[in-house]
């Protein structure tokens, strides 16, 4: 017989619809249920259900499926008795935590446990010392995983904590009985200052809560981010915008004098790329037109686009790995127009006689790229001519605003990171963000894009210097449902 393992998943209805049930007895004394005609309809837009599967190990085939009953009786009681509207960060918390559960078994399993009299790990299951109750060995997990893997984020942290204590309390309500509790009841004292019109300097609120609350010291986490992983300020990215979208001047010292000089379209074009998408240099340097779409759906508002070994591009990383980018539909319909454009037919036409008079360097660019300067040469053999163009449009910003911007312009790749995690953070929880922008970022090690989704959540109700372009989350709409099978 094959071995198994388990999984806990979520399992959306949408939409979703409850109906009181009444039992009747029928005409030949059989009992039946029928639907309450005087009871209210209960409508919810989505519902997520939690199932625990059964996997073949070898082949992943579904062996058996199984409800989680108490999580789904749970979530329907929100719903239904409390009318919220939306449950997905319970049904997401009690995914985390029954997975939890799952890997406690395990451990109980290999360590075999039952020979030391332990029981076995279950949601109901609470030992007599509190330390080995499920509930405070998740709490510790979750202290562990924004403390020391630091692979969650505190405030989800906290609100998975908070979600199962909240399931707790239901069952208990509805007369579950545990042997010993899942967590202790407490009372906390909050001191705040009276208003004018009373006479006391300070009044006290109790609020009751547990002993389950997750507690974090003072949040250092932007403390060790280097000046060069920072975005752009919103107003430093407005007036670069402004010269890149709608000017294209810049200021140039020319013989001793500053005068306002036109900036190319291609380097325009090169570092509003950088800022939507993420891009490094040398990835988008490596376009070439047969990355580009043959027609171009205008239903999305971006358009995913392959780049890397699989895609003859160059990204960063042992191989040459392959990833995918997001980019705006508007500036994919610009870079298309551009390539059609006499200007760039002019360019690449330099682009296929440069090369056939360097054919020593000819191997080294065989394809029809994107980017090609005034005398032909691909950017790709003019890298540090990038730099060049980007230190005329931050000597101007500067200008502009009477002090200097010390951005270097990979500093639009975290520009992007951080604005793209605000868009996401009013819509998604944390981790569905963070697999989002990693992905899209290419990070193999995600303290990076830690970094920047700790910063993102430091100022989430700032004026969102993404916005301008997506100012709306339909654009990513379709986030969740790709990233499921890794959130769980």
């Amino acid at each position: 017989m094959s071995e198994t393992y388990f999984e806990i998943i979520g399992n959306k209805v949408k939409p979703f619809t409850y109906r009181e049930s009444m039992a009747r007895t029928n005409a030949d004394g059989e009992l039946t249920l029928e639907f309450s005609t005087i009871s209210e309809i209960v409508s919810a837009e989505s519902i997520r259900f939690i199932h625990k599967l059964e996997r073949d190990s070898k082949t992943g085939d579904i062996v058996n499926s199984t409800p989680v009953e108490p999580a789904n009786i749970f979530l329907m009681s929100l719903h239904i008795d409390n009318e919220i509207e939306e449950s997905k960060q319970h049904s997401k918390a009690l995914i985390h935590y029954f997975t939890f559960l799952l890997q406690l078994r395990e451990q109980w399993k290999k360590n075999k446990a039952w020979q030391k009299g332990e029981p076995e790990p279950d949601w109901y299951v609470m030992h007599s010392r509190k330390s080995k109750r499920p509930t405070y060995l998740y709490r510790k997990a979750l202290k562990d995983l924004v403390l020391k893997e630091k692979s969650l984020s505190r405030t989800t942290a906290q609100a998975y904590i908070r979600r199962v204590v909240e399931f707790y309390k239901f069952q208990i309500r509805i007369g579950v009985e545990f042997e010993f509790p899942p967590f202790e009841h407490e009372v906390v004292k909050i001191n705040f200052q009276a208003s004018e019109k009373n006479m006391k300097g300070y009044l006290a609120k109790a609020v009751h809560t547990t002993d389950l609350r997750l507690k974090f010291g003072k949040d250092k986490r932007n403390d060790q981010v280097k000046q060069a992983l920072l975005p752009l300020s919103n107003k430093e990215w407005i007036n670069v915008k402004r010269i890149l979208d709608t000017e294209r001047r810049v200021l140039k010292n020319v013989n001793g004098e500053t005068k306002w000089c036109s900036f190319s379209f291609e380097y325009s074009l090169f570092f509003r790329l950088a800022r939507y998408t993420g891009m490094r240099r040398i990835e988008i340097a490596s376009l070439h037109l047969d990355q580009l779409p043959k027609n171009l759906s205008t239903s999305k508002m971006l358009y995913r686009m392959t780049i890397g070994e699989d895609a003859r591009s160059l990204t960063k990383g042992e191989g040459n790995p392959t990833r995918e980018v997001d980019i705006p539909i508007k500036l994919m319909n610009e870079l298309i127009d551009y390539t059609n454009s006499s200007r760039y037919l002019t360019r690449h036409n330099k682009f296929i006689k440069w090369k056939s008079e360097n054919t020593h360097e000819a191997d080294n660019y065989s394809e029809n790229y994107i980017f090609i300067s005034t005398k032909g040469h691909p950017f790709l053999n003019e890298l540090t001519v990038i730099n060049n163009r980007w230190s005329e449009v931050r000597n101007t910003v500067s200008s502009i605003m009477g002090y200097r911007m010390k951005h270097k312009a990979h500093n639009l790749r975290p520009t992007y990171a951080v604005s793209t995690f605000r868009v996401l953070l009013k819509k998604y929880p944390s981790d569905i963000a963070l697999a989002y922008v990693s992905a899209r970022l290419g990070h193999e090690d995600l303290s990076t894009t830690l970094k920047y989704l700790k910063i993102a959540e430091d100022q989430p109700t700032g004026d969102e210097i993404y916005e301008d372009v997506l100012g709306f989350l339909d654009a990513y709409e379709d986030i969740e449902s790709e990233f499921d099978s890794q959130i769980g």
